[in-house]
C-alpha cells in the first residue's frame, strides 16, 4: 500500500488525475478486505487490486468516469455463485468500492 500513497504523493506534485478505489464494506467470503485499495492513473493503468475479476472491472470503468468528471462514486457490488462455478456481479446503488478522485 505504500507504493499507492508514494504514487499519488508523486501525481500530486505534478497536478496529474487518478482515482483511487478503496473497500468501504464487505460481507460474507470476499477476495480482498475492507482498506484494499486501487489507484487507477488517467492512462488507465492501475497499482494495487481491490479483487480481480469483473467486479474490478467495473470498478475500473468507474475510476475512468471519476477521473473525466472528477466527481466521486460509491459502487455497490454484489459476487453471486451462479451455481456453474463461476462468480459473476450484480451491480447495486450504493457500493463497497468507493471511486475517488485523487490529484
Amino acid at each position: 500500500m505504500q507504493q499507492i500513497w508514494e504514487r499519488i504523493a508523486k501525481l500530486q506534485a505534478t497536478g496529474q488525475s487518478a482515482a483511487l478505489a478503496t473497500i468501504i464494506a464487505t460481507r460474507g467470503s470476499t477476495p480482498r478486505n475492507v482498506g484494499a485499495k486501487m489507484l487507477v492513473l488517467s492512462d488507465g493503468s492501475i497499482l494495487g487490486t481491490v479483487g480481480g475479476g469483473c467486479a474490478e472491472a467495473e470498478i475500473w470503468q468507474a475510476a475512468m468516469r471519476v477521473i473525466k468528471t472528477g466527481v466521486p462514486e460509491q459502487l455497490l457490488l454484489e459476487l453471486v455463485d451462479d451455481g456453474t462455478g463461476l462468480t459473476t456481479i450484480h451491480s447495486k446503488d450504493p457500493h463497497p468500492g468507493r471511486v475517488s478522485p485523487e490529484g
